[in-house]
């Protein structure tokens, strides 16, 4: 579980999902994965006027980077061959810190926020903390269908969603592959990205004490992986390379993963917050390395637990 934040309403929220939970399972035909309303979709989102967004401190930094820092009000995705949010990828000589906080309810419900924490120039840290984007799912959609996320600007926005390629109930599924869409499609073909998860992973045969994952541009059938991931099962601590070959070959990572030893970390509950940072080299794609750590989160949570529960 990745960070974790309140609100207010989650009491209410948690009873009503509940109630709507034990419907579901009397009258499974009653079962919608997910609206195609537009006003479904503007209902799942708390809407967040750019004038209460708590806009990025930019003045502390050296006036350079200063003229090369994202507008976070309106955020627009890529065209093809492009990164998925070319105004997230940091300015050469920039490091971005972004954190990704999962809101905890008594149902997963796959909610994060994304934030800007802090940007590395010339060897120092300048704190911004700044709100990035919301992503909202369902129960429904996470128990019983595709684990559908769909990903706000801060002007309320939906810029893509994150889709499960198959339903969770899918006896042939054999590993977690997720596609990046346009809002509104439920289609793979229209896919932007892929991220798909090894079913072995690295290290000693048996154990595979270590998770591969692989991003591509459009389909993997596309042939355009670019990234590869490998994280420790022991722990959250996750690398980015552009290659196989390039972790093969000990290269410096491109971005990284990793939490604070906390509560969280050391107890396997859902109850307790986790604290997790992305820290991104200069001219790589943020917001796409961003989908995969919640990608990544949502996969262990769907995980037993020592005590044999299912996180869904």
């Amino acid at each position: 579980m990745t960070g974790s934040y309140k609100d207010d309403s989650s009491g209410t929220s948690d009873a009503k999902a509940a109630d709507s939970m034990n419907a579901t399972v009397n009258n499974p035909g009653a079962l919608v994965e997910e609206s195609d309303s537009d006003t479904d979709a503007s209902a799942a989102v708390d809407v967040l006027n750019v004038t209460n967004v708590g806009g990025p401190d930019w003045k502390g930094l050296p006036m350079d980077i200063q003229m090369r820092m994202p507008s976070l009000a309106s955020l627009q995705r890529g065209l093809p061959g492009e990164a998925l949010i070319p105004s997230l990828v940091p300015p050469p000589g920039a490091v971005y810190q972004m954190k990704n906080k999962e809101k905890t309810k008594f149902l997963e419900t796959n909610e994060y926020k994304w934030e800007l924490d802090e940007v590395e120039h010339g060897g120092r840290e300048y704190e911004v903390d700044a709100k990035v984007a919301k992503l909202k799912g369902k129960w429904q959609s996470n128990s019983f269908g595709h684990k559908s996320v769909h990903v706000y600007d801060n002007t309320g926005t939906e810029i893509f969603k994150i889709r499960l390629s198959s339903n969770v109930w899918n006896p042939l599924q054999r590993r977690w592959s997720f596609r990046i869409l346009p809002p509104g499609s439920k289609s793979n073909d229209d896919a932007l990205f892929t991220i798909n998860k090894d079913q072995f992973g690295r290290g000693i045969p048996i154990l595979w004490e270590k998770e591969e994952w692989r991003i591509y541009r459009g389909r993997e059938r596309d042939n355009d992986m670019i990234y590869y991931c490998v994280g420790s099962w022991l722990g959250w601590d996750f690398k980015f390379y552009k290659s196989m070959e390039d972790y093969d070959n000990s290269a410096r990572p491109v971005a990284k993963i990793q939490q604070k030893m906390n509560a969280g970390a050391i107890f396997d509950t859902d109850w307790l917050p986790d604290k997790f940072k992305l820290k991104v080299q200069p001219g790589e794609d943020t917001a796409l390395l961003l989908v995969v750590s919640s990608i990544i989160d949502m996969a262990h949570d769907s995980k037993p637990d020592n005590n044999g529960n299912q996180h869904w």
